[in-house]
């Protein structure tokens, strides 16, 4: 019995990596998604936390606003500085 639990055991932790992988590849994935593009969806299907952060030139009271409307977490029009792009990741994080 010991030997199936053990065996049972390493199952599910190479279950487990093998999603975490999944999962750290849609983060990935969506990082060159547009929220507008066709995968968008299926990437946030993969990982529903993930978020997403719109950087546009954009206003927001036009175009990006439907933009982020699909889903995501926050906007932050360009240009920015360093300093602006830090805190907006840390609202969005928080």
């Amino acid at each position: 019995m010991e030997a199936l639990g053990t065996l049972a055991g390493g199952i599910a932790h190479d279950f487990n990596n093998l999603l975490m992988g999944i999962q750290g590849r849609a983060s990935l994935m969506a990082m060159d998604l547009a929220p507008d593009h066709a995968l968008y969806e299926h990437v946030r299907a993969i990982d529903p936390t993930l978020r997403v952060l719109l950087s546009s030139g954009y206003a927001l009271d036009g175009q990006a606003e439907a933009v982020l409307e699909k889903g995501c977490s926050g906007f932050i029009q360009k240009p920015f500085t360093l300093q602006e792009l830090s805190n907006k990741i840390r609202s969005i994080l928080d």
